[in-house]
């Protein structure tokens, strides 16, 4: 299979609300870039096609629509690029709750 992404994805494990219509669904971030990021949802709770709001906190939300989930993975594309300073708070997020320096990679 063909990887498709436009850029490379930063690993990570962030605890973060998804909102996909009514449901909000407690969840984690597995990696993410400025074009999107992969989620774990429960299987079945979004299609692609899917608009969802990937919640960081109440400041900080990345309107988002899913381009792919399979079983309790999917993938999501953020509406539009996020960059710096949105992107610098969700890394250092990541930072701050696993005790970890940011990292560059």
């Amino acid at each position: 299979m063909q990887d498709r992404r436009r850029e490379t994805r930063k690993n990570t494990d962030i605890a973060v609300n998804c909102r996909v219509d009514a449901h909000v669904y407690p969840t984690r971030v597995f990696n993410f870039s400025n074009n999107g990021c992969q989620v774990e949802l429960p299987t079945g709770s979004v299609m692609p096609g899917s608009r969802v709001l990937i919640e960081l906190n109440r400041r900080l939300v990345f309107p988002a629509t899913v381009r792919w989930a399979v079983g309790d993975r999917a993938g999501m594309e953020f509406a539009s690029p996020q960059h710096g300073a949105m992107l610098e708070q969700l890394h250092a997020s990541r930072s701050s709750r696993t005790g970890a320096h940011a990292s560059t990679h």
